[in-house]
């Protein structure tokens, strides 16, 4: 998949996860939830290793906050 494309696809989820917050009043974290899973999807990574990838990304996250906070 070329760069530009990626590139578009991440500027389309930022503006459909601001138009979710702000338009809809959705919850900041399911929104962000969804959006990560559409963008996902559509930058090409399996269904089947989605839910491995989110948990590997949300938990590096956490563990760094985790330490901060500590």
């Amino acid at each position: 998949m070329s760069p530009l494309l990626l590139v578009l696809i991440a500027a389309a989820g930022i503006a459909l996860l601001l138009f979710l917050v702000l338009k809809y009043k959705f919850q900041p974290f399911v929104a962000l939830m969804l959006v990560s899973i559409l963008v996902a999807l559509a930058a090409g990574v399996e269904p089947s290793k989605l839910v491995a990838t989110i948990e590997g990304g949300m938990g590096k996250i956490l563990g760094h906050i985790a330490i901060i906070i500590a």
